[in-house]
């Protein structure tokens, strides 16, 4: 590094981890912001349920132990997920839904495309199956402590059919 009038590298002492930057006409050291991940948990199970209902109905829980009350839950669910019918069409939705702030979380409560089975028949296969994903961010500010999370499903024709859910994954991350 050549050095001349008003090009110097501002000192090095005192700022590891930090990156240089300039305003245009001077050089100085900043810290690196971003996200930073302050705890991972994961779940596994097999819910094993069957929802016929229009409603939303828990097809199983986890509980998340939050560290700080001041980071965000960042929470990815998959799942083994099936609708089935006798004869008519069927579709199905889901959502996270908060046990302990009592809330959906996420602005939509949607899963990866609303699934359905719209092309069947009594004379065709009559289950789709698939794999439904679902990310949703909680930036309420949940407290220090444990927190219940329902996922949960619906079925567009109960009386002709429902949602069926099978293995599952869910991981939470508490970013800062």
């Amino acid at each position: 590094w050549a050095s001349a009038a008003g090009n110097e590298l501002p000192s090095q002492t005192g700022h590891s981890g930090k990156y240089l930057t300039t305003d245009g006409s001077s050089a100085s050291w900043a810290a690196v912001e971003g996200a930073k991940v302050e705890k991972v948990s994961f779940f596994s199970g097999d819910a094993s349920a069957s929802i016929r209902s229009a409603s939303m109905t828990t097809a199983f829980s986890f509980t998340v132990t939050k560290a700080s009350a001041s980071t965000d839950l960042l929470l990815q669910v998959e799942t083994q997920t099936g609708l089935w019918n006798y004869d008519t069409s069927q579709t199905g939705s889901c959502q996270i839904y908060s046990a302990t702030g009592t809330a959906v979380l996420g602005a939509s409560v949607r899963c990866t495309g609303e699934w359905n089975n719209l092309g069947a028949t009594s004379a065709t296969n009559n289950e789709v199956r698939g794999i439904t994903s679902i990310t949703r961010i909680d930036t309420t500010g949940l407290a220090i402590g444990d927190h219940i999370f329902n996922v949960q499903f619906t079925s567009g024709d109960p009386a002709s059919g429902g949602t069926s859910i099978g293995t599952y994954s869910a991981v939470a991350w508490e970013i800062a």
